[in-house]
């Protein structure tokens, strides 16, 4: 055997020791492809948050209006600065937050592109750039890990998954943590936009809805009566969904403990892309305005 037959039989003993327990690339393109939907799904959660927040800051200034006129007053405008105030700081900290989703859906896009790509060592210095932004904004950084050793024209099924498998290892405590933090950061965004549409929500059923049905006069405009009402009472409904879509969250951070473990199944993938699809729906729905 020649000393390069050596080498290379040895590249492949250690590929396949490092992939031991990744059955398939297949595995990380799905899960990579769940996080990039969550990370889609999140962004947009995000969006709606700051929207609802804006729309259910404007509802309790026309509630505010309704109340001065009672004894023949009117909204202070320091009323309207300090509220407008308010809702700006809360924008930023979005955009801060919704840029930290992105890097996060980057990085799992760049691992679906690591799990189909023929050119690892391209990839992987895409990923090193990601994380050096996912840190800057302040994630947690691994110290002391060497990139993967690059072996030129070795482009087989057992060399990306070895990469993989290096990329999981290298990674994993980081990406343990960020996922916990978005796990916690959908948590509140959840119940930020569920408090803020309930609260325009009454708002607008008590102007808008009881308000003309109560009043001597008839209703001008019966169909858009009709077509209010009609969201203001589906709204605990989609609000319902929010809250069992959220489940999307643990759901990512425990695939990717047995993805790290070994002991990922193809049903949990599945299962995973079910609850990740079903949040980017109600995250795209509220985003939309379709539930107000």
């Amino acid at each position: 055997m020649t000393r390069q037959m050596r080498v290379m039989l040895a590249i492949l003993m250690v590929a396949v020791a490092l992939c031991g327990c990744i059955r398939s690339r297949k595995e990380f393109a799905l899960f990579a492809q769940a996080g990039k939907t969550y990370a889609a799904a999140e962004d947009a959660l995000l969006t709606a948050a700051g929207d609802a927040q804006v729309d259910s800051t404007s509802w309790s200034l026309i509630a505010e209006k309704v109340d001065a006129a009672k004894t023949g007053k009117t909204v202070e405008k320091q009323l309207y600065d300090d509220w407008t105030q308010e809702d700006e700081k809360r924008l930023k900290t979005i955009a801060d937050l919704r840029a930290q989703a992105r890097l996060l859906g980057r990085y799992f896009t760049q691992l679906g592109d690591l799990a189909t790509s023929d050119a690892p060592e391209r990839v992987q210095k895409a990923i090193e750039g990601t994380i050096a932004s996912l840190t800057e904004l302040g994630a947690p950084q691994e110290a002391g890990v060497s990139a993967v050793p690059s072996v030129a024209g070795v482009a087989t099924d057992w060399w990306i998954r070895a990469a993989l498998r290096h990329e999981l290892e290298k990674r994993k405590d980081l990406i343990r943590l960020e996922l916990a933090a978005h796990r916690k950061l959908v948590e509140r965004v959840k119940g930020q936009i569920a408090q803020a549409l309930t609260k325009s929500n009454e708002i607008q059923v008590d102007g808008l809805v009881l308000a003309p049905l109560r009043s001597a006069n008839p209703i001008n405009e019966s169909v858009k009566w009709v077509a209010l009402r009609h969201e203001m009472v589906n709204l605990p409904v989609s609000v319902a969904e929010l809250d069992k879509a959220a489940h999307a969250a643990t759901e990512l951070s425990e695939t990717f403990d047995s993805l790290v473990s070994g002991k990922l199944t193809m049903a949990r993938l599945n299962a995973l892309m079910t609850d990740v699809e079903a949040l980017l729906s109600i995250a795209e729905k509220i985003k939309s305005g379709s539930v107000k």
